[in-house]
């Protein structure tokens, strides 16, 4: 018995749907998978594109660096820590000016040099570079926006955004290095000539003295001590200022440096005569502090939670042979000995110190 003939139109119709919705949904899957290339690779390609500038860039720092003479480990120890393009300004803003320290360069290549030499991890990281192999060439990424845009389905599409993907990062960024964005001027006469003068009349408070004088030189004024141990001293309290100002590492201002010389000095006093020793005799003098002094400053600098008064006790000490935080019997201020208080730096006057005049 053979089947009705509407058993048949009804297995066509059912046919004829499923086709249906099978084309259907491959429309459907067709146009969202347009809708994602249309959105997708737009952004992909402004992402490498990004990428790619970026990379360029931070070589072309690099390159940049190296044309000013720093080394190319250097500057890419600066580019990984993220400071290599302040500094560039920096130099860059410098040299317009006319104003560049012609040995800033040197100091600052020095200094990161050594920084790397004395840290294996560090050295390691900056042999690295750039990691050059974290972005997508120009030639990858044609081969992949090919690939994408003639994808039929979304496992093709996928694959072929895979080779859009850059290479996992084999660097991290480094640690920022210890150093100031300030430096690098080089330091004019007037600029040491008013640090002198500045530093010099605080001393004569200090050194409680009144011979102090200025003098004009060139139609600009110096201030001037009659004692010449007093501007010996001042001189290397100036040299010192200076020579940390230009420090790449430190980041005091000019005016902080000065003072904490002067604060420096104020702290020989309480040194002394809690180790029973006077200021202005035989052994502690204006030659004895200016002798000194450059070390002390470094020590302050180096540890600027330490009283001044602490600074000193080492070099007391080693004045008078003895360990440090002992006690000894200081030369007094005529030369004889003595274990009394002392008396304030300055007074009285004698041939190795200032007095009140």
């Amino acid at each position: 018995m053979g089947l009705p003939s509407g058993f048949w139109q009804g297995a066509n119709m059912f046919f004829d749907d499923r086709e249906k919705q099978r084309l259907a949904a491959e429309k459907f899957l067709a146009e969202q998978l347009t809708l994602t290339k249309s959105i997708v690779l737009p952004e992909l390609i402004k992402r490498l594109d990004r990428q790619r500038t970026k990379r360029q860039e931070s070589e072309l720092r690099v390159e940049q660096a190296q044309i000013l003479q720093l080394s190319r480990r250097t500057a890419l120890a600066l580019e990984r820590s993220g400071q290599l393009q302040i500094t560039l300004e920096r130099v860059n803003d410098l040299l317009k000016q006319e104003k560049l320290d012609p040995e800033y360069i040197d100091l600052l290549d020095a200094y990161v040099s050594t920084k790397i030499d004395n840290d294996e991890d560090l050295a390691a990281a900056i042999g690295q570079g750039l990691d050059s192999n974290s972005f997508v060439t120009e030639a990858e990424q044609m081969e992949g926006l090919l690939l994408a845009m003639h994808s039929t389905d979304e496992e093709d599409f996928s694959k072929a955004v895979e080779l859009l993907q850059p290479a996992p990062s084999s660097v991290s960024p480094l640690p920022l290095f210890d150093i100031a964005v300030t430096k690098g001027k080089i330091v004019s006469s007037d600029d040491r000539r008013n640090t002198f003068n500045e530093i010099g009349r605080a001393l004569a408070g200090t050194l409680n003295t009144r011979l102090i004088e200025s003098t004009t030189n060139g139609g600009k004024e110096w201030v001037n001590f009659k004692e010449p141990n007093v501007s010996g001293l001042l001189s290397e309290m100036v040299d010192s200022v200076f020579e940390f100002n230009s420090d790449v590492s430190t980041n005091l201002s000019k005016n902080t440096l000065a003072e904490l010389a002067d604060d420096l000095i104020k702290g020989i006093e309480p040194a002394l005569i809690n180790s029973n020793n006077n200021f202005g005799g035989v052994i502690f003098n204006l030659p004895w502090a200016q002798k000194n002094f450059a070390a002390a400053y470094r020590d302050k600098i180096a540890n600027p939670d330490l009283d001044n008064e602490d600074i000193w006790k080492p070099y007391i000490s080693n004045s008078l042979n003895i360990p440090a935080g002992g006690t000894g019997t200081g030369t007094g201020t005529g030369g004889g000995t003595g274990t009394g208080g002392g008396s304030p730096i300055g007074l009285p006057a004698t041939s190795n110190n200032i007095g009140t005049g």
